[in-house]
């Protein structure tokens, strides 16, 4: 997949479109889920920045997404890691509903 950005003064990176931006966090999203970037050994780790829909689950063991569309009339989410906890599971999802 290729990023096209405008480069711009001491070299930054400029995303210019919201299409952009889509495609940056969907390829981030995709490497964070491959054994090769973050694997299963590794602490867990929370992101956002996807406006995920639906029931909120777990990406896998270590990798959970906390952004479900709050913004944009969905919920907010937040995950109550339990005592003795050494997985991510579904149900440790807390759910409100939109404020």
């Amino acid at each position: 997949m290729i990023l096209k950005a405008k480069a711009k003064a001491k070299g930054k990176l400029c995303i210019t479109t919201t299409k952009e931006i889509t495609i940056l966090l969907a390829t981030y999203m995709a490497m964070l889920l491959t054994n090769d970037f973050y694997s299963e050994d590794q602490k867990p780790v929370f992101v956002g920045h996807y406006w995920l829909r639906g029931k909120p689950e777990v990406q896998s063991q270590n990798i959970a997404c906390l952004d479900y569309s709050a913004g944009k009339g969905g919920h907010q989410v937040a995950y109550r890691w339990g005592k003795g906890d050494n997985a991510l599971i579904d149900s440790n999802f807390t759910v409100d509903s939109q404020v």
